[in-house]
């Protein structure tokens, strides 16, 4: 799990958006961020958006408060796709190993 942990951080702090262009962020998702703030670790629970599948996705990261965190990653419709991290481990999403298919491309905010 520290593995995954260590995994978005280091794609958060290496990688780039390739074309800058702002990215819509659905008002649902909007919605969930105060949602969220109650449950994620202050000062490392992020809101990141990733390139998964060919689509783009959002990552509502816990953070490293827990002993065992989780990241809730949502498509554009506000629809659970998966939930990684957590007690078992979960590096997968939709059948897809995530770290072989997800890209990063930017932070939204940081609880």
């Amino acid at each position: 799990m520290k593995q995954l942990l260590l995994f978005f951080f280091g794609a958060l702090l290496l990688s780039s958006c390739a074309d800058n262009e702002p990215i819509f962020i659905p008002l649902c998702i909007d919605q969930e961020i105060p949602v969220f703030a109650q449950v994620a670790c202050p000062g490392s629970g992020d809101l990141t958006i990733w390139s998964f599948d060919g689509q783009d996705v959002f990552c509502f990261n816990e953070g490293g408060c827990y002993a065992d965190p989780r990241a809730f990653i949502y498509d554009a419709d506000c629809d659970l796709l998966c939930v990684l991290g957590g007690v078992d481990g979960n590096d997968t999403c939709l059948g897809l190993s995530w770290a072989d298919n997800a890209q990063y491309l930017e932070l939204v905010y940081v609880y």
